[in-house]
């Protein structure tokens, strides 16, 4: 019984602490965007600077970045701060992100793609993420760098960057709330760190070079929900 009340009372809490219209209450939102995890990526050409769509898709990504601010907005956010976690962290396009935030932008920096995670944040979202080295058939599939390593372990697991990146905000009891990307890396994030976390699959993995993907547009609409 005094386990029911007090798990009735921390529901109570939280579901009080994610009410928008309860005025003056602060809701502190951390999103680190990849770019591998957003609808339509399956290699590099629009992965690379070098890429002929990779303009485009950083339109794209900005976009899916954008669909995720205004839902989390609209779920009672009071500040939103977003880390361009792709490539040379210059992905995201400044001038066409939500005027309301902040943007963490290149490297180095300490936290790598969770950089500023630590700031007092209330949940964190990965965005556009995907699976982890050595999975077989997933877009993309490798851990902070597809050239250098074969292999990345977290306390003896295959990690992914998603993992890392939850670790890093658990290190600051900050919960990873959503995640987005292909089909087997939603899978992954369920198996590996948290079932409750929610999914947004935008794409279903085909192999590391091809994927089955909704639209764009769907994409954005299904992030802005989740």
């Amino acid at each position: 019984m005094i386990r029911l009340r007090l798990l009735s009372f921390i529901l109570l809490i939280l579901c009080f602490s994610i009410d928008p219209t309860h005025a003056g209450k602060s809701l502190k939102v951390f999103i680190s965007a990849d770019l591998e995890g957003v609808a339509g990526v399956v290699n590099a050409a629009q992965l690379s600077t070098a890429g002929f769509e990779y303009g485009h898709f950083r339109h794209l990504l900005t976009e899916e970045v954008n669909a995720c601010i205004e839902g989390s907005f609209e779920a009672g956010a009071t500040s939103i701060t977003v880390a361009d976690s792709h490539g040379n962290g210059l992905s995201i396009l400044p001038d066409k992100i939500n005027q309301k935030v902040r943007l963490i932008r290149a490297w180095p920096r300490p936290l790598e793609m969770m950089q500023g995670v630590d700031q007092g944040f209330d949940a964190a979202i990965l965005l556009g993420y995907h699976a982890s080295v050595n999975t077989p058939a997933a877009v993309r599939a490798h851990t902070l760098s597809s050239r250098r390593y074969f292999d990345v372990r977290l306390n003896g697991k295959r990690a992914s960057e998603a993992m890392i990146s939850a670790a890093v905000a658990g290190h600051f009891k900050v919960p990873v709330v959503l995640v987005s990307g292909d089909d087997i890396t939603i899978n992954e994030v369920h198996r590996t760190i948290n079932k409750n976390i929610t999914g947004v699959v935008v794409k279903k993995a085909i192999g590391y070079h091809s994927a089955d993907s909704i639209s764009p547009a769907e994409a954005r609409k299904l992030i802005r929900e989740k």
